[in-house]
């Protein structure tokens, strides 16, 4: 069997690997623009791109709706989103 303290810093090594990878992976999409799902509406609104990472969308009009698409340019990356602002 495996100790717990092993099994526990095994899993933070992991998760803290998925954050790079995330980070990693989304800086090549800064400063373009995507198309965005919207999971959820005014006032926070965010959704997934095309390419499934999660946008955060910054300044949103108030007539943005969950289930709608809005191009954004991708302007900042975060350990588990980016940050977007709409066209």
């Amino acid at each position: 069997a495996v100790d717990d303290a092993v099994i526990k810093r095994r899993s933070q090594i992991l998760h803290e690997l998925g954050i790079e990878l995330g980070l990693r992976y989304r800086s090549q999409f800064l400063d373009q623009t995507a198309q965005v799902l919207l999971e959820s509406d005014y006032p926070k609104p965010s959704g997934r791109t095309e390419r499934y990472f999660t946008v955060a969308i910054s300044d949103p009009p108030r007539d943005l709706k969950k289930n709608e698409i809005v191009e954004v340019e991708l302007l900042e990356n975060h350990k588990d989103r980016m940050i977007g602002v709409p066209l």
